[in-house]
């Protein structure tokens, strides 16, 4: 694999395997934390296929990493699904999809989404510049290849981020500091009843099986799981929570956005949030005050998955519970 290659990489690797970087950071060793990651990188290439779904709206396009939004940027989003008005549909029923009001934007290619807020919010700014600045730095891969078994001295506050010098490690400070948001600091790997017990109670219904994760000290956490739908084989799931306020670098590949379907929906606990559709792939997701929910469906509509399941899963997630939280 070329640097470049592998440059390119780091860009999708999954917070999942961050546990893995929490145990190296006590041993120093920022080459092997390097191959960990760079094992997440191909097994994303083996989980994320290359086609999505889709939307000409505000939902998976105001969620698409973009270069960095200037101060003077006028664009607004529509409403989100959670300030739409409750008499506009009752327990369980889908909404109506409103008009975007913004840019034309061209989904051709492979599309990324962050998964901490709207593209109009600090967490997205930061993740887009911060994006934008990796895609330019180090791109035959030198300052990497010297970093090998030598400690950086930058791994008590940046192990779980990928900075490996001090020319990033200000870039990063810098990009925080401006949109006031604070760097993770601590990361646990938590069984699913250690998880339930950081939330508050149990926030899944018994459809839902879900495997050990990992939790940072803000509350942010994310999880494997499978989901058994009715008539179907149990189907794969990553569950992710990330609380507002801290930058939080991850990044989905979701293929061709022009291929999702969306619509906005109202659990049956009431509460807002947009289910995605596609040939491999689905999400489920809700911008809410404190946090940002993602439900990333390993299965589409070329798995038989239906836009009735995305709405019998999202009425097993109890998101009252998740958008607040104990934690």
């Amino acid at each position: 694999m070329k640097a470049e290659d592998l440059k390119e990489a780091f860009r999708h690797v999954e917070d999942s395997y961050l546990e893995l970087v929490e145990s190296e950071k006590r041993k120093r060793r920022p080459s092997r934390i390097i191959r960990y990651l760079l094992v997440a990188c191909i097994s994303l290439c083996l989980i994320f296929p290359a086609g999505a779904m889709a939307s000409n709206w505000f939902g998976l396009q105001n969620l698409l990493l973009r270069e960095s939004t200037t101060e003077n940027d006028t664009t607004e989003l529509t409403e989100s699904a959670e300030s739409l008005p409750a008499e506009e549909a009752g327990d369980g029923e889908e909404m109506g999809v409103p008009e975007s009001t913004q840019e034309t934007v061209d989904f051709s290619g492979t599309d990324q989404i962050g998964l901490s807020g709207y593209f109009n919010s600090p967490e997205m700014k930061a993740l887009a510049e911060w994006q934008e600045f990796l895609a330019g730095y180090d791109t035959d891969g030198s300052l990497l290849a010297a970093v090998g078994n030598q400690p950086t001295g930058l791994e008590d506050r940046y192990a779980l981020y990928l900075v490996y010098t001090r020319e990033m490690a200000d870039k990063l400070d810098e990009i925080t500091a401006k949109y006031d948001l604070k760097l993770h600091t601590e990361l646990n790997v938590v069984s699913p009843e250690e998880l339930a017990w950081c939330v508050g109670g149990e926030f899944l219904t018994e459809e839902f099986l879900s495997y050990y994760g990992y939790i940072y000290e803000d509350g942010s956490f994310q999880f494997d799981g499978d989901v058994r739908l009715t008539g179907k084989q149990r189907t794969g799931f990553q569950f992710r929570r990330v609380v507002k306020g801290t930058f939080d670098e991850v990044v989905l590949n979701i293929g061709d956005a022009s291929e999702y379907q969306e619509v906005p929906y109202r659990t049956s606990g009431g509460e807002m949030v947009i289910l995605a559709l596609g040939p491999n792939k689905a999400l489920i997701y809700g911008d809410f005050e404190r946090c940002f929910l993602s439900v990333n469906v390993l299965g589409g509509t070329e798995n038989g998955i239906t836009e009735e399941d995305l709405k019998a899963m999202a009425d097993g997630i109890d998101f009252s519970m998740l958008k607040e939280g104990g934690i």
